[in-house]
Formats: C-alpha cells, structure tokens, sequence
C-alpha cells in the first residue's frame, strides 16, 4: 500500500531523530489537500473551465486522497485498537473495534478500487480524444462516473460477504486464503492491464502523429525548394 513501502515504528519518533512514514503522511496528506482545494474550486466555479478533462481530473486526485486518507485510518485504528498478545499476533480489544476495523478495511479496498477506476478513466478519455477526431466528452461523463466510483463496488461488496462467510478473522488484514484474496486483486490487476495497453497504444498515436508532422513539413520544404529554382 501506501505507507508498507518504507517500514515504521508506533514510536512517534525512530531513535535517529525521524519522523516515521505514517506521521509524514499525517501531514502531507492536509497540506497536500489545502494546496490543492483552491485548484479544485476554480475548476468546479469557473465556467470556462468546465469540461470533461478537468472533471476527470478533479476526481483522479480526490481519489488519491480518499487513498490516502483510508489508509492512513485503518493503519491508525489497527495500531490503536489492536494490541499484541502470545498467543496470537493481535488481539482485539471489543466487538466495536472489530467492526470499526473491518469497515475500515472494506473503504480502503473500496478507495484503492476507485483510484485505479479513475486512472483507467484518465487513460482511456486520452485515447478517445487522439483517436475520435469529434469525440464528446460529455457523453462519456456516465460512464467514468461509473467506473471510477461505480465499478469498485462490483468487487469490494463481494470480497466483503465472502469474507464473512469464510475468512471472519481479525481486522480483515491477513489474507491466508488466496481465493478470497483475488475477488480483489484480479479486477485492480485487469485494470491496470487494460491501462498499460492504452498507454502503449497512446504512445503509438503520437509517435504516428509527430513522424507524419516531420513528413509534411519536409515535403513542404522540398516544394518551395522547387519553387525557388
């Protein structure tokens, strides 16, 4: 995830004086949140900004900080309500924190779900604007409504009951049964797939586009070389 990259300690400072990554999320998240808020308005206020591309833009970055902001609660709430013991890694302090944990859980699968909808949402308008010389954004608004926002549901409200059904251990936060795991995993993956191959696709539009540019202007040039003579 966000934060398992770089590894931590519950300390609120490490021995060598830093700060540990979820205290520098804590606070990178609201300033990065209070930068961006004024951009965020402008696009939602100002008339003439308002257009499909700043729309798709506006909902990639509030699903970055749902992520982040998902993250960052299940990591505190499964520190603060979860202490260890010898008999098993974690233990659970009440039913409330049980709850409170796998909810906690389900919305950071959820947001994670959504920031990948919205990238592919990102990829694929990219696409239709270099392919579909009169493509209308407008008309495609419902449907990256529903994928970035829609789509995750599709999955995450799945691996929940299943998880209930079959995997009811903890906070949610071990995945010892591969199978439940992949109810998750297998539509992120197929996302990113689908995004990596309109990535390439992408790149092959305008690498297409700028040979055929250079084509014109050298058959230009030859012409008034011609013409000169």
């Amino acid at each position: 995830m966000l934060c398992h990259a770089v590894p931590c300690r519950a300390n609120p400072l490490h021995q060598d004086g830093t700060v540990p990554c979820h205290a520098a999320l804590c606070c990178a998240v609201p300033i990065l949140c209070t930068m961006m808020s004024p951009c965020c308005a402008i696009l939602c206020h100002a008339t003439r900004l308002r257009c499909t591309r700043n729309f798709i833009h506006a909902n990639l970055f509030l699903s970055f900080v749902l992520r982040a902001g998902a993250i960052l609660t299940r990591d505190a709430l499964l520190q603060r309500r979860l202490r260890p013991s010898p008999g098993h890694p974690l233990q659970l302090l009440g039913q409330q924190a049980v709850a409170g944990c796998r909810l906690a859980q389900a919305l950071t699968q959820y947001c994670v779900g959504a920031n990948y909808g919205w990238l592919l949402a990102e990829g694929l308008f990219l696409h239709k604007l270099l392919v579909l010389a009169a493509f209308s954004g407008e008309r495609c608004l419902p449907a990256f409504l529903l994928l970035g926002w829609g789509a995750p549901v599709l999955f995450v409200v799945p691996w929940v009951v299943v998880r209930y059904l079959y995997e009811n251990e903890g906070c949610w936060e071990r995945n010892e049964k591969p199978a439940v795991w992949w109810i998750i995993r297998c539509p992120i993956l197929m996302a990113v797939a689908v995004n990596f191959v309109v990535f390439v696709r992408i790149v092959r539009i305008l690498v297409a586009k700028v040979r055929a540019h250079q084509v014109s202007r050298g058959d230009t040039r030859v012409r008034w070389g011609h013409g000169d003579t």
